[in-house]
């Protein structure tokens, strides 16, 4: 007879370091060759992808903020990063979406059917619009200091949207015409103004 009691844990947090070094060696025509480094290796002393990449997901996927991102990883993980390193993330994690907006964007517009809408925020001390269009697989989520069509125009996603859109009925109570499925009507290309906000069922149109 025996009992059996298991026990879960993450190991302490430790920070493992590893060093590069470039060689140069003379080529016998006199040129001089040197090696490259590891595209993390940016500095004499940089942190790695699964520092930076923990430091974007406490920063934007649990919106912690700078001060609170810097504090966690120093706390939990051990890694005694500065504010300045985590602010700095976001510019580097953005070009590094380029390709991958691209598709999303490309995908969006091929699509037969997306919702649009927009919501306001503060951006230091100016009011800014976040558009959004999406279906059920993507999101494309964007700032632009305007409310207007010409937002999401720019973006490149409903210029050449040909499919069926939703989007938030502009004035009154705002009643979201997605709400009522499907309510839609086609893409702004074809619509020369707002759309209507009373939402129409197949049956009676």
């Amino acid at each position: 007879m025996h009992e059996r009691r298991q026990v879960f844990d993450t190991p302490d947090p430790i920070i493992l370091s590893t060093e590069h070094r470039s060689i140069r060696k003379r080529c016998t025509c006199g040129k001089l060759n040197a090696g490259t480094f590891p595209k993390e290796a940016t500095a004499p002393a940089s942190y790695g992808p699964n520092v930076r990449a923990g430091a974007l997901y406490l920063l934007f996927g649990q919106h912690l903020s700078v001060e609170r991102t810097a504090d966690a990883m120093s706390t939990m993980l051990g890694a005694q990063v500065s504010t300045g390193f985590v602010a700095s993330l976001a510019k580097e994690a953005a070009g590094g979406l380029t390709s991958f907006i691209d598709v999303i964007r490309r995908r969006l517009t091929s699509s037969f059917l997306v919702h649009a809408d927009e919501t306001s925020d503060q951006v230091r001390t100016d009011k800014w619009w976040f558009h959004v269009v999406s279906n059920e697989l993507y999101t494309y989520l964007f700032a632009s200091p305007t409310r207007a069509k010409s937002a999401p125009d720019e973006v490149g996603v409903l210029p050449e949207f040909a499919g069926v859109m939703v989007w938030t009925c502009p004035s009154g109570s705002r009643r979201r015409g997605s709400a009522v499925p499907p309510t839609s009507w086609p893409g702004p290309s074809s619509v020369p103004g707002p759309a209507p906000c009373s939402p129409r069922h197949p049956s009676s149109s």
